[in-house]
C-alpha cells in the first residue's frame, strides 16, 4: 500500500502534489523498501515462534549465529550463552565425531538429511536432536532445522530391548 500510496503521488496531476526532487523521491522509496524488509523479519521471527522445531543459522567457525526461542526453552541455557559458545560444547562427547564429520560434509557443500546426535541440557542431561541442514557454502553458513527426537530414540531403545528378548 505505501508504494502504490508513493506511485500515485509521482503520477500526481497537480505538479504541487508530486515529489519535490529525485532525492526525495529516492528517501521515499528506501524507506517503502525498508518497511518491507522489517515486516518480512517480524513474519520470519512469528513463522520460527510457531513452530516446534528448532531453527538456527550457524557459521562454519562452530557457532551458532541465529536461534529461534526452541532452542532455550528445550536446552534450558540463554540465548547469550548458546550463542557465545561453540555449537560442539553441548554436544554428547560420543556425538562429537560423528557431529564433526557432518560439519565436514557440509563444508564440501554436501546437504544434510536425519542426522542425530545429543545436546546438553542445563540440567546435565541430553536431548537427541534430528537434523536437516544445508550450507551456503559462499556465506560460510549453515542453515539448520532440528527436531526434539528424544521420546522418539527413547521408544526405539525399548522397542529393541523387547525385540532381543
Amino acid at each position: 500500500p505505501e508504494l502504490v500510496a508513493l506511485c500515485k503521488r509521482c503520477l500526481a496531476g497537480d505538479p504541487a502534489g508530486r515529489m519535490r526532487d529525485a532525492g526525495v523521491l529516492a528517501a521515499a522509496l528506501a524507506e517503502c523498501l525498508s518497511y518491507d524488509l522489517r515486516r518480512a523479519e517480524r513474519d520470519l521471527v512469528r513463522f520460527f515462534d510457531l513452530s516446534l522445531d528448532l531453527f538456527c543459522i550457524a557459521g562454519m567457525d562452530g557457532y551458532f549465529r541465529r536461534l529461534n526461542g526452541n532452542f532455550p526453552r528445550v536446552l534450558g541455557h540463554s540465548p547469550a550463552e548458546l550463542l557465545a559458545r561453540p555449537f560442539l560444547d553441548f554436544v554428547h562427547e560420543a556425538d562429537r565425531a560423528a557431529t564433526v564429520a557432518e560439519i565436514d560434509r557440509l563444508g564440501r557443500g554436501e546437504p544434510c538429511v536425519r542426522f542425530r546426535n545429543r545436546y546438553r541440557h542445563s540440567s546435565g542431561g541430553y536431548r537427541w536432536f534430528e537434523w536437516t541442514a544445508k550450507p551456503l557454502l559462499d556465506e560460510g553458513m549453515i542453515f539448520a532445522v532440528a527436531r526434539d527426537v528424544t521420546d522418539t530414540v527413547e521408544l526405539e531403545g525399548r522397542l529393541r530391548f523387547f525385540d532381543e528378548d
